[in-house]
């Protein structure tokens, strides 16, 4: 694992001192995620800093049940991304929800740094 991510940093460091831009943000800063819970719902909030967007097609929640149905609080862009094509994404902000019937949950989740890169696909767990 530290080889991998010295690797991914490598190149990371080439890529931005050969195209001249700036560094990306580390993943956590880039994507932060908070979560809530109420009787029925969980709630996932994300933010992000201008530039920074989230594949909608990329997010899935898993509880102890297995695959969870999300219910997306804020309307995505449709783009032509350099990546996966024609995609909805989220910029700034979003919040989804889903049926709270879990004490633990594993979020996925990927975005990019526009005209940067793409962070690889992530997983976050959510423990309550």
């Amino acid at each position: 694992m530290k080889i991998r991510s010295f690797k991914y940093l490598f190149i990371l460091t080439i890529f931005s001192a050969s195209t001249g831009h700036a560094s990306p943000l580390p993943v956590d800063e880039a994507f932060k995620v908070d979560a809530m819970i109420d009787e029925k719902r969980l709630y996932i909030r994300f933010n992000m800093p201008p530039g920074y967007y989230l594949y909608s097609e990329k997010l899935s929640l898993k509880g102890e049940g297995g695959s969870k149905q999300l219910v997306y609080h804020t309307a995505g862009e449709l783009v032509d991304d350099e990546w996966l094509g024609e995609s909805y994404v989220f910029r700034n902000q979003t919040v989804i929800s889903t049926s709270h019937t879990s004490t633990k949950y594993t979020l996925h989740f990927q975005g990019c740094a526009e005209n940067l890169l793409c962070y690889l696909p992530q997983t976050k767990e959510l423990n309550f």
